[in-house]
């Protein structure tokens, strides 16, 4: 996999089911109950996530938490990422050989 799709702290998009390429509704009372718990992945969480896999994104991870906490006080409340809420465990403490 090469692309990816996330929006920050999980704020917009919709999770989207794909049966051989073609998208289709979701099923299951949790789909559109509680609206927190619809949309992407959180950038934040994702880039953080293959950072510590050893995965290069070229991305420029203490900005993306920058513009995370920023979005949080623009709308005024947390965000569902992890690492905005929680910070990043910092690489010499994550047990990997960089």
């Amino acid at each position: 996999m090469t692309n990816y799709e996330s929006t920050l702290g999980g704020t917009g998009g919709q999770p989207a089911n794909f049966v051989s390429g073609v998208p289709v509704s979701g099923t299951g009372a949790y789909y559109y109950k509680d609206s927190k718990d619809v949309g992407l992945v959180s950038t934040e969480d994702m880039v953080v996530m293959m950072d510590e896999m050893g995965i290069e994104t070229n991305l420029d991870i203490d900005r993306i938490l920058e513009t995370g906490m920023m979005v949080e006080r623009i709308l005024g409340r947390r965000l569902r990422s992890e690492t905005v809420n929680q910070g990043r465990i910092p690489k010499e403490l994550s047990g990997r050989n960089w």
